[in-house]
């Protein structure tokens, strides 16, 4: 087999952005299971984390020689850090990043709180969207 050449090689990184859910999932292993300790952690992913995380990331793509990376920022509900924390988050992370290497941008969410000015945000910095389906039963 045959070594993918570093330009075509893509890292995934994932980061919890968002630790709290807007909707109540009965099978929730983060929200119903034993371990609360998520109570006690930050709700939102601090600037100062997510330069911190483009800076790791930028210099593991360095040393593996990635041109490539996707970030997925994910949740509990990714959504609920709002619009100028993606907007701002984006940006830097690309800042961090660029020239030397392209970061590209996912969010897995619920979708409830999607609307016309996340979709437009979205389409702005070419981030792909996953649809988690997901919530109570009624829903």
């Amino acid at each position: 087999m045959s070594e993918i050449p570093s330009d075509r090689r893509v890292q995934v990184f994932l980061l919890k952005v968002a630790a709290r859910c807007n909707i109540d999932c009965t099978y929730c292993y983060e929200y119903r299971g034993a371990d609360t300790s998520w109570r006690t952690n930050p709700s939102l992913m601090s600037m100062d984390v997510v330069a911190s995380a483009g800076h790791r990331i930028f210099e593991h793509a360095s040393t593996h020689g990635l041109r490539k990376v996707h970030v997925i920022l994910h949740g509990g509900e990714p959504l609920l850090a709002g619009r100028p924390f993606f907007e701002q988050a984006i940006r830097h992370l690309r800042s961090i990043c660029s020239p030397e290497v392209t970061v590209q941008f996912g969010i897995q969410t619920n979708g409830v709180l999607l609307d016309v000015e996340w979709l437009n945000l979205f389409r702005e910095h070419s981030v792909s969207v996953g649809i988690s389906i997901d919530g109570p039963r009624a829903a």
